[in-house]
């Protein structure tokens, strides 16, 4: 009768610790919103490099295959190929190639200089 008070003591005991374990289910799905558009990121920094060997896309963009950096300024595309002088401290984004439009995370650019 002792073993079997002891047996079923041990097993009420280990019944109610392991039915205090609660399995959590929670998925947080919650994609905020970004906090900038792609217009202020582009308009963040002054000079952008362009590795024309890690793009994607169909065929080639002629004024990237010279130029190194792109500039972004008030819709306009500048784009440079020399490290002389550039940025608003040296006056020189480069020439006008083109504008660009950047809405809902796209950006669409129109160069009218190959």
């Amino acid at each position: 009768m002792k073993t079997l008070k002891l047996l079923l003591g041990f097993a009420i005991i280990a019944s109610l610790f392991t039915s205090c374990y609660t399995d959590d289910d929670y998925i947080n799905n919650y994609n905020p919103p970004p906090s900038i558009s792609l217009n202020q990121l582009l308009g963040s920094y002054e000079l952008w490099y362009v590795d024309i060997n890690e793009t994607i896309g169909y065929g080639q963009t002629p004024f990237l295959q010279i130029a190194f950096t792109v500039s972004f300024r008030n819709g306009t595309l500048y784009a440079n190929n020399n490290l002389v002088g550039f940025g608003s401290q040296g006056n020189g984004f480069g020439i006008p190639v083109g504008n660009y439009d950047a809405y809902n995370n796209i950006l669409d650019v129109y160069h009218v200089i190959d």
